[in-house]
This record gives structure tokens, sequence and C-alpha cells, in this order.
């Protein structure tokens, strides 16, 4: 059977090279700069909830409607350190990364968002166990963190850990029902992995509905998987 020119970017081996991986992440970022009108303010929202003591429900379709509630914030000099972390993780400046997100850890152990962080920078040098140790730091700081399970669930799915990626996936849309990027990545493990396309559907729509504007990859997906989804019920509907 030929493979479909429209097949998920994400189809490839579950425990990819330290190279795919920092591909994977510069690819994570572009795409919500490109899909996301607040481009990479919403990126530091999104990564921050727990350095700055912000909550975010991330996805949303524009900056304004990111539901923030303040909390009591850290010092400046951190938030700023943290930040400076966070553009060396765009800048795929993993080292410099790491070791300033280890320098904010040890001056502040209970804050979630550096840990996050730190787990995403392990994950793009290919340290899985790590990165799944610093991703469940970060929630037990923060159970409410949804990118926390987001990225536990890229984690996992690239581990081949396929249920254990749904079940972080789900617990991130529980937390932030409008969370786009949990909608997107959710409907590629129901699609690839899990082989259940009328679920995968339902997430890339959602996923859709909350952008600003559609993401074209995605709508070739939707329909690829309509025909595929019709096939198969047009086989079992002629079936004796």
């Amino acid at each position: 059977m030929p493979v479909s020119k429209n097949w998920r970017p994400c189809c490839r081996c579950a425990t990819p090279s330290p190279r795919r991986a920092r591909r994977s992440l510069k690819s994570s970022i572009d795409r919500i700069r490109r899909l996301h009108p607040a481009a990479f303010v919403l990126l530091a929202a999104f990564l921050l909830p727990a350095c700055s003591q912000v909550q975010v429900v991330p996805g949303a379709q524009s900056g304004d409607q990111e539901r923030q509630a303040l909390a009591a914030p850290v010092p400046a000099a951190v938030e700023r350190r943290f930040r400076k972390a966070l553009a060396f993780i765009a800048a795929e400046e993993y080292s410099r990364a790491e070791v300033l997100l280890q320098d904010i850890i040890a001056a502040s152990p209970d804050l979630a968002g550096p840990h996050l962080n730190l787990g995403m920078v392990y994950a793009a040098t290919g340290r899985d166990e790590q990165a799944r140790q610093a991703y469940a730091r970060a929630i037990a700081l923060r159970p409410d963190h949804a990118a926390a399970y987001n990225e536990l669930g890229i984690l996992y799915r690239r581990m081949g850990e396929f249920v254990k990626a749904r079940d972080a996936y789900q617990q991130a849309l529980r937390i932030a029902p409008d969370y786009a990027l949990a909608h997107r990545n959710l409907g590629i493990l129901f699609d690839l992995y899990l082989r259940e396309p009328e679920r995968a559907l339902s997430h890339y729509r959602r996923y859709q509905a909350l952008l600003q504007q559609p993401d074209r990859e995605v709508t070739l997906w939707i329909t690829e998987l309509d025909k595929r989804v019709a096939r198969t019920r047009k086989i079992a509907r002629s079936a004796p």
C-alpha cells in the first residue's frame, strides 16, 4: 500500500535520535509562532506559568482570550533568567539553557516552570528518563499544569508508551479543555498509534476550531481520515 503524501510528520521511530528530538522541539516552537497570533509571547506564557505564578489556559484563538490569574509573583530577576533560558531553547542552545535552568531550580526549587522546561531540554537531547522525572516534578509542584501533562504525553508517545501518552494528553485536556496543541497531539496519537480514526477526527476538528486560522496540514489530515472512515463504514455495511 503506498504511503500517503499527507502522512503525519511525526510518523517515525518511537525513540528518535537526539538530533530528531531537537528538530521536533524546534518544529513545535515554529508551529506555535506560525499558528498563534501572539507568537512567542504566548509561547513564553505557555511555558512559564509556574515560574511567574500566572495560570494560563493555552491554545485559545488569540492572546486576549488567554485566561490568566495572577498569584504571588517571583522576583523579577528570576523571571528574566527564566525568559533567557526560553530564548536559549528557542535558539537550540540547549547546554546554555540547561545550566541556567538548573541554577534557577537550585535557587527556587518549588517553581514548576523551570522543571518543565528542563524536561524539554532533556527530551530534546535524548535523555528521556531525565525528562520524565523533570515533568513529574513539575506536575507534583503544580497538579493543574496542563503544559506539563502535554509534554509528558509527547515523551511517552515517543517512547512507545501509547496508553500512558493518551492518559497524559487527556489529563491536560481535563485541566484545559480548549488547549489546542493537546487536541492536536491526542489526534495524532489516536490516528497513527492507537488506530482510532473517529476519535482522531474529533480532536483534529477541535484543534482547528480553536485556531484563528486553520492549520492547512491538519486540514489535509482531516480530509484523508474522512475518506478512510467512510470507506470503513461502507465495507461494514456491505458485509454479510
